[in-house]
């Protein structure tokens, strides 16, 4: 009796591990689909198809960026720095910026960030839209062009942001 309850204790646990590790390729498959329809989105490639369904938890930390002043203002106690240095290439709507937000940046950070990559034009405008629909900022990379503005600029800081290498990835690849 004892080895088969061992036997059907160790069959119940490999069926259960084989589920859970097609669930795990199946959402990997899903993410690919998605970061590939982002990239074909940003390069001004055709219409990419959304996958259905993917609705999925944000595997990135989020930055701070609620509607109260006093946070927005406050520094983060240990400041990671933002990459200042923007990998740039010619496109037809201006140059590709990859913009990197590290996690703790607040809106006045992320816009300063935008305002210096030339991403957005009046300074205000972002951290306004934001607090209206009270957007948090996601940490990451993102690629978007110079003179995009603020609306495209809220769009991909609120959307899931891209590996690292599939940002430098979409810039290498414009030139």
């Amino acid at each position: 009796m004892p080895n088969l309850r061992t036997f059907l204790l160790g069959l119940g646990t490999g069926i259960i591990v084989g589920a859970l590790l097609v669930q795990l390729f199946q959402l990997g498959e899903r993410s690919q689909d998605r970061l590939n329809a982002i990239g074909a989105e940003l390069s001004g490639g055709a219409a990419a198809q959304e996958s259905p369904g993917l609705s999925s938890p944000p595997e990135q930390p989020e930055a701070t960026g609620t509607a109260d002043a006093d946070k927005l203002d406050a520094a983060p106690s240990t400041p990671a720095p933002a990459s200042q240095e923007p990998s740039a290439v010619q496109s037809g709507q201006g140059e590709l910026r990859l913009i990197h937000i590290t996690p703790g940046m607040n809106l006045n950070q992320t816009e300063k960030l935008l305002l210096d990559q030339q991403i957005i034009e009046q300074a205000g405008e972002f951290v306004k839209q934001m607090q209206s629909g009270k957007l948090k900022v996601r940490a990451g990379y993102f690629v978007l062009p110079t003179g995009a503005g603020v609306e495209a600029a809220v769009q991909a800081v609120t959307s899931k942001p891209l590996s690292k290498y599939a940002a430098e990835q979409m810039v290498a690849n414009q030139s």
